[in-house]
């Protein structure tokens, strides 16, 4: 059994959007606890998720102000560290499951528990070689790979007792902004050192990040229209979010992409 932790910060209509696969591509009798950990969104993306749970009856929302990722996981998961799971997963508000991801994940981690303490699901191309047949073919559980990498690409399954002896690290009284002392930094940083083993879905999971679709390297894979998702309103959500410092905008060759 898994403890599944969304971090919301803000972003609404990716958080809506996230859901919404969330809801269809997830296997719930794996699940331990879903929680949404609501950092101080302002924008009604905590209200989002308490809809969803309505809908769905599954999940509760955990508010709390954290101020940066690392801050959100650690305040977040504070009340359930006694669940008796082996796993916790943490999602992104703004990340687009795919099929059967949980149940993908989780047959990786269990294989190789004895070997890694965490399993990553990053996007397309951030580790290895993917093609987009690779990427998006018909495969089960036991058809993947997990492959040695420094640190997760931010999405992951980690083993619950390692997660508890880690958490801690990166958490600031004093945060700067949402992103600084990321998980990613942190697991980096402890894989460097040898004390965190890392691994990743090998070929990659068609999962992705709602602003990171924007990036020439992922049009190839046509994750936009495979997902039915409108590329213009995907567009205008992500220079809105740009602007009230709510999305980082990615660059390609030194330029802005503004345009699909």
């Amino acid at each position: 059994m898994v403890n599944i932790f969304m971090l919301v910060k803000d972003r609404q209509a990716f958080t809506e959007l996230a859901l919404q696969f969330l809801a269809q591509f997830t296997d719930f009798r794996y699940v331990h606890r879903l929680v949404f950990v609501n950092d101080a969104s302002s924008d009604g993306a905590d209200e989002t998720c308490r809809e969803w749970i309505a809908k769905h009856g599954v999940g509760e929302v955990i508010d709390i102000e954290g101020g940066t990722v690392t801050n959100a996981l650690f305040h977040g998961s504070e009340p359930y560290l006694n669940d008796a799971v082996r796993w916790v997963v943490k999602l992104d508000n703004d990340l687009i499951l795919c099929e059967d991801w949980l149940e993908k994940i989780l047959f990786q981690a269990e294989r190789t528990k004895n070997q890694l303490h965490m399993v990553g699901f990053p996007m397309v191309g951030e580790f290895f070689p993917t093609t987009p047949d690779e990427c998006w073919a018909e495969r089960k559980a036991e058809d993947y790979q997990v492959g040695h990498a420094p640190y997760t690409g931010g999405n992951f399954i980690m083993n619950w007792a390692v997660f508890k002896q880690t958490r801690h690290l990166g958490v600031t009284d004093s945060p700067q902004n949402y992103i600084q002392n990321s998980l990613s930094e942190i697991h980096r940083e402890l894989s460097h050192r040898g004390l965190l083993k890392v691994g990743i879905m090998v070929p990659a999971l068609p999962t992705f990040k709602l602003d990171k679709v924007a990036e020439d390297k992922f049009r190839p894979y046509q994750f936009i229209e495979r997902r039915n998702i409108d590329s213009h309103w995907l567009r205008e959500k992500i220079n809105e979010y740009h602007q009230a410092g709510m999305c980082r905008k990615r660059l390609v060759h030194g330029k802005i992409i503004n345009d699909f």
